[in-house]
């Protein structure tokens, strides 16, 4: 299908809808939770430069400014992250949710210096984190601060539970920070790895339906989701799979506890540089446990083979082709919050069966 085969028709205000779009690198989710109020959990750029969210619920016929109730950044990678402060901006009605690590004032003062210094050391996302909460400040709104077994939303068809970090992540990360606490110019921090302040949500729905999006959690994050008996009691007919299908996020306990038999499982890939996930080894570990699982795209992005002669003159002139960036896909799921006992998919732009995908 291509991008213009996307329905414009909204759900019903009594239907779930998750969708989620990927072009390659970059993904976002968004959840309709009834009643045209849209909950949108991570952000990437459409090639005009605008948060893919937004254009999705403008198709759709949504303001944005009214119909999004709740922002969730996972952690600050920038597949995940880029434009989320313009999208927090427009959704004038949203919540601002990330990790409650990153409100110790170590973390915010790094960002800071990096960003008065112009210096790229701390990526693109951590200096996207600070434009939300300068932008949060000047409005007068508070974050609200993911944490293990912590609601963060609720509405009369729907709640959201952040089910991490949880305590040994947050201990974890403060002592990561330990150095900024003497400051040398010559220094060079050591971010703490994004993934392991990775925030997996649990969406659950009127009539009994609920669906798990994994962000990046890894293995030890995972550990610490099944050990905590403080998570509401239930199993998700969705999963959205954590790292891209990779296996160090994967864990059996997680589709055994957490996850109804055989559930659509979906995924954005990822590449960059010369890595890509999911591998062989990841599709067919997803496979075997669900018939019900898609990607964003049915390969990631990446540079067109080129013959000796185009490659020699590149190098002649120290040249460098970038890889263009692979087709948006979408992921739709819709069903009825009561009487409809199965999610109805539709794939749009690039978006596949995983038995289609191409590692």
């Amino acid at each position: 299908m291509s991008a213009g085969d996307l329905s414009s028709t909204p759900p019903d205000p009594a239907e779930i809808e998750v969708a989620m779009l990927g072009p390659g690198y970059g993904e976002s989710i968004l959840i309709h939770t009834g009643d045209g109020e849209w909950v949108v959990v991570d952000s990437f750029l459409n090639p005009d430069r605008r948060p893919s969210a937004l254009a999705y619920l403008e198709r759709l016929g949504y303001d944005p400014a009214t119909a999004i109730k709740l922002i969730v950044a996972t952690h600050w990678h920038d597949d995940h992250i880029r434009g989320i402060g313009t999208l927090v901006e427009s959704g004038r009605s949203a919540r601002f949710c990330c990790a409650g690590t990153l409100r110790r004032l170590e973390f915010l003062s790094m960002i800071e210096g990096f960003r008065a210094q112009g210096s790229r050391a701390a990526g693109f996302g951590t200096r996207e984190i600070f434009s939300v909460f300068a932008h949060l400040g000047q409005v007068g709104v508070s974050p609200l601060w993911a944490t293990a077994s912590r609601r963060i939303h609720r509405s009369p068809r729907c709640d959201v539970w952040s089910l991490s970090p949880d305590d040994e992540a947050y201990t974890s990360f403060l002592k990561s920070l330990a150095p900024l606490s003497d400051p040398k110019p010559e220094r060079v921090f050591a971010l703490p790895t994004p993934n392991q302040l990775s925030v997996a949500l649990l969406v659950r729905f009127e009539g009994g339906v609920s669906c798990l999006l994994g962000a990046d959690l890894e293995q030890r994050g995972w550990t610490a989701v099944l050990s905590d008996d403080r998570k509401p009691r239930c199993r998700s007919s969705v999963f959205k799979v954590p790292h891209h299908g990779s296996a160090n996020a994967h864990l059996e306990g997680v589709w055994d506890k957490l996850l109804e038999p055989e559930p659509f499982a979906i995924l954005a890939p990822w590449r960059r540089g010369g890595g890509s996930l999911p591998r062989k080894g990841d599709v067919n570990r997803i496979l075997a446990r669900t018939p019900n699982a898609y990607a964003t795209t049915k390969a990631a992005p990446g540079a067109a083979p080129r013959d000796r002669w185009v490659k020699k003159r590149l190098r002649a002139v120290n040249a460098r082709l970038r890889p263009e960036s692979g087709a948006t896909g979408i992921i739709r799921l819709r069903r009825s919050m009561t009487g409809e006992s199965s999610w109805r998919v539709k794939l749009f732009g690039s978006a596949c069966h995983l038995e289609e995908f191409a590692a």
